[in-house]
This record gives C-alpha cells, sequence and structure tokens, in this order.
C-alpha cells in the first residue's frame, strides 16, 4: 500500500469512528434523558392520583365530623384508595412503602374496622365507631400531611427521596 494513501485513510477511519462513536453517544443519552423524562410523568401522574383519592378520604373523615357516614361509603372509598394505591405502587420510594398500612391505622383508629377494610376481610355493611373528636382529628391531619408531602413529590420527581414521611404511629407521637 502507497504511504502517501495509508494516512488519509487512517485519518478517514478515525474519523468515520469518531462520528460513529458520537451518533452512538447521543443516540444513548437521548434516550435516557427520554426516559427519565417519561418516568417523572409517569411519578407526576401517581402523585396525582394518589392525592386525590387521599383528598376524597380527606373529605370524607371531614364531613364524618358533622353527619355519620355509612359504612358502604367508606368502604367504596377505601377500595378506590387501594386500587390506586397498588397501581402506583412501584413507584413510590421504598421508605414509603407504610402508607397503605399508615391510611389504614389514621382510618381504622377513626372509623374503627370498616376503615381497615383494605387490610382486613371487613363486610360492607360493618358498623362504623362512633366519632371521637381526637381520632378525627387525627386522621385529617395526617391524611392533609400525606396529601402535602406527596403534593410535592408530584411537583419535583426528582426529589422522592428527599422527601420523609412518617408512618402513622410516628407521626401520632411526634404530634403529642
Amino acid at each position: 500500500m502507497n504511504e502517501s494513501l495509508a494516512v488519509p485513510l487512517i485519518a478517514a477511519v478515525l474519523a468515520a469512528v469518531g462520528v460513529l462513536t458520537a451518533a452512538f453517544l447521543t443516540h444513548r443519552w437521548t434516550l435516557r434523558r427520554e426516559d427519565r423524562s417519561d418516568r417523572r410523568a409517569v411519578e407526576r401522574e401517581a402523585a396525582a392520583s394518589l392525592c386525590e383519592r387521599l383528598y376524597s378520604l380527606q373529605k370524607l373523615v371531614v364531613r364524618s365530623e358533622i353527619h355519620p357516614v355509612p359504612s358502604q361509603e367508606i368502604f367504596e372509598a377505601v377500595a378506590l384508595w387501594e386500587t390506586t394505591y397498588r397501581r402506583h405502587e412501584t413507584l413510590l420510594p421504598g421508605s414509603w412503602r407504610h402508607v397503605r398500612r399508615s391510611v389504614a391505622s389514621a382510618l381504622g383508629e377513626h372509623f374503627g374496622a370498616i376503615g381497615t377494610s383494605n387490610l382486613f376481610s371487613v363486610p360492607e355493611d360493618h358498623p362504623v365507631a362512633a366519632h371521637d373528636s381526637v381520632w378525627w382529628d387525627n386522621a385529617c391531619d395526617y391524611l392533609q400531611y400525606l396529601h402535602h408531602q406527596m403534593s410535592r413529590w408530584g411537583h419535583k420527581p426528582t426529589d422522592a427521596h428527599k422527601i420523609k414521611i412518617h408512618d402513622f404511629d410516628t407521626w401520632l407521637s411526634q404530634r403529642r
């Protein structure tokens, strides 16, 4: 092979490898960026859905101070929460996996066993516990706390690992 052709040929091959490498890396970077963007969108949707269900539960608790809420309505609201939670559970940070149980604890303390129907087998017509203003206040405030924390996650999904959500018992002990 002629030396005068070898240098330009090597330069051309190196340039082609460089262009291909740059194209490959740009493609990979773009895909990763799109994946992260898609994940953030899915997390925002999850936060919005969970917040909507928490707000519905909170409205139910608030209304229960004025008017007794039928057990079937509580049962259905808890079932909707459970469905929404299970649909988005895998997106939650690991330290938030207690939220399902914590919501059941807060509702159970206020409404009685019907409030825990997502965790335990309770008939739809199970009697609702007598109103207690302390447990009513605790349930309202804890659901509001969860709603606030999950809203923060929805506004900035990349900060989920920085947002602390206490389980109901820890939250309750810190409240007093």
